[in-house]
């Protein structure tokens, strides 16, 4: 324990250098936290995918579990500031016709969410890599956001 700190997460504490910071706040990886503390984290589970054909039902999962770790990331920022946050959030996003994300949108009204992780989400979900499988489609997922007990 240092600093009143006891650290937390074996191999998420790589790089770390000792001084008491995270080394990747809001990973979930580990890092310190008050001694004796209790650190709320999450997990994102992606659910059903809609309005994609069979042919691409695959990419789209394999682009969307690339996202996870992000995804987690965004919502274990915004349970900091809110730790009761549980539920689903739609996410559609729109392909450009060569396959570029255009647009994502999120909507989380149904849940507990706050806005600002829903953005966080949606901020992600543009940087997906292009993927012409995917060219000119509309799809959305749900993405169910669960506090680890």
């Amino acid at each position: 324990m240092e600093n009143g700190l006891e650290h937390v997460g074996g191999i998420g504490n790589i790089g770390n250098l000792n001084d008491g910071r995270d080394p990747c706040p809001g990973c979930g990886m580990g890092g310190p936290r008050p001694f004796g503390g209790t650190v709320v984290q999450g997990d994102v589970q992606i659910g059903d995918v809609i309005g994609a054909s069979d042919s691409q039902q695959a990419p789209v999962r394999r682009l969307l579990a690339g996202q996870r770790p992000g995804m987690r990331a965004c919502y274990n920022n915004g349970l900091k500031a809110d730790p009761s946050q549980e539920g689903t959030v739609l996410a559609t996003i729109v392909w450009t016709s060569t396959g570029d994300v255009q647009t994502v949108t999120t909507n989380s009204n149904s849940s507990t969410i706050e806005a600002s992780t829903a953005t966080c989400v949606g901020a992600r979900l543009r940087r997906m890599v292009k993927t012409p499988d995917l060219a000119g489609a509309t799809i959305s997922v749900r993405l169910r956001f669960t506090l680890q007990r």
